[in-house]
């Protein structure tokens, strides 16, 4: 029984945290619009396409509000540390939520050095490749 109640709580916060991190689209933020890859071809991919910080932040700025969502992830972070405090699960979660307020500082700070070789690059290409479709 109790583990059956241990599940539901990890099952909860699980499920919150999905929630929580749909609106952050990471490579919606950083990828190019149509017009700029089309131009970049179009001149033989020889060099990077004159996009600046305006064009990420006018074109592809957040669309959730960063310090809710800062918030929501903090209150979050203080639910899963009571329920589940340093255990695996706690500690998987808890890094998870930490990585998506990284991931929110780097959207909000680096737009206009998006490029292969950022700091949000590595972060982009680990939150992809850890984080299967509809888990946290």
């Amino acid at each position: 029984m109790a583990c059956d109640v241990h599940l539901e709580v990890v099952r909860e916060l699980s499920d919150a945290l999905v929630e929580a991190q749909k609106p952050i689209l990471i490579l919606n933020s950083v990828k190019w619009t149509d017009d700029v890859r089309q131009r970049f071809f179009a001149d033989g991919a020889e060099r990077q396409p004159a996009v600046d910080a305006a064009f990420y932040t006018n074109e592809r700025g957040l669309r959730f509000d960063a310090d809710d969502k800062r918030a929501e992830l903090g209150a979050l972070d203080v639910r899963v540390t009571n329920a589940l405090g340093t255990s695996a699960i706690g500690q998987l979660l808890t890094g998870r939520i930490h990585g998506y307020l990284s991931v929110i500082d780097m959207l909000e700070a680096a737009a206009p050095r998006h490029s292969a070789r950022s700091p949000l690059s590595s972060t982009v290409q680990s939150t992809i490749t850890c984080t299967p479709t509809g888990r946290p």
